[in-house]
Parts: C-alpha cells; sequence; structure tokens
C-alpha cells in the first residue's frame, strides 16, 4: 500500500509540473507594457512577427520575433533578458 501511494504522488508531481511548461503563440497585445514601450523606442520601423509564451511554474517569459531579423526575450514584467 505505501508503494501504491509513493507512486501515485511521484505520478501527481510529474504531470503537475509537465502541465505547468507550456508554449504558445500569442499576439503582441498580450507582451507587457514594458515590453511594448522597449520594441517602439529600440525598433520603431520593425513589425513583430511572432509572439510566443512560455508559462513555466514561477515565470513566464516572451520570444518575440521582429521583421528586421532581430529576435528578443522579455520576462513577465516586459524587462529585456535576451537578444
Amino acid at each position: 500500500m505505501k508503494t501504491l501511494k509513493t507512486l501515485l504522488v511521484s505520478t501527481l508531481c510529474c504531470l503537475l509540473l509537465t502541465c505547468c511548461d507550456q508554449e504558445r503563440i500569442v499576439t503582441a497585445e498580450q507582451l507587457p507594457e514594458a515590453a511594448l514601450n522597449y520594441l517602439n523606442e529600440h525598433y520603431p520601423d520593425a513589425t513583430i512577427l511572432l509572439v510566443k509564451k512560455e508559462s513555466e511554474l514561477w515565470h513566464s517569459t516572451y520570444e518575440v520575433h521582429l521583421s528586421n531579423n532581430m529576435q528578443l526575450e522579455f520576462d513577465s514584467d516586459g524587462t529585456l533578458t535576451d537578444m
């Protein structure tokens, strides 16, 4: 019985961790305001082609692809974290 409980708890933990890590396409309007402001200030002539939101257990990140072949990453606050 103890082994069954351990197996059940382990399976549940794995499922919770797996379902929390999701990547999906979102619209540019769903970017944090600080990220939009950064893009408008530094890349006024570029068009946002694609935004991927990756939701993890404790935070989210946004991967932004621009028409000038730039790829930027922002955290959930809209702070630039990677180019």
